[in-house]
């Protein structure tokens, strides 16, 4: 939420979900542990989002904060392009968990990390800008189910 400006857009918040440490079940220096600190991933490889991503930006905040100075080997616009390199055995990433397809992914684990990471999905508007009349239409609905006003 903090890459929008309050002053320009509304934004109503849908969906939380927690970020995620992804990785091959044969990825060698995967802590034991369920819940991981970056500072224990340190020699692992890292493919991230690319830095035009919102979840990269979230991912670099987060490792500036930690002082954590990951490896990243690799970064790409698609997260399915990511895992697909995970699967591979290139290295792990930072994802949100709803985005871990392990249907088509099957080797692929998570591990919950400790810290705050995670993303919000909701629904934006420019504060004072009209709206196409779908666009309204859909954005009313929303309103009307209680969406825009609920805290995910």
């Amino acid at each position: 939420m903090d890459e929008l400006d309050p002053e320009v857009y509304e934004f109503h918040p849908i969906y939380r979900d927690k970020l995620v440490l992804v990785y091959r079940n044969t990825q060698e220096g995967i802590p034991a542990e369920e819940c991981v600190s970056l500072s224990q991933l340190s020699q692992l490889p890292f493919v991230l989002m690319s830095d035009e991503s919102v979840l990269h930006n979230l991912c670099v905040r987060q490792f500036h904060r930690e002082n954590f100075h990951p490896s990243v080997i690799y970064t790409a616009a698609r997260h399915r392009y990511l895992l697909s390199l995970v699967n591979s055995g290139l290295g792990v990433t930072i994802l949100p968990k709803a985005l871990v397809n392990t249907d088509l992914f099957p080797d692929l684990c998570c591990k919950d990390l400790s810290g705050d990471m995670e993303s919000l999905i909701g629904v934006v508007r420019l504060k004072h800008a009209h709206l196409s009349a779908g666009a309204e239409h859909l954005y009313e609905f929303f309103a009307q189910q209680g969406i825009l006003t609920q805290e995910p």
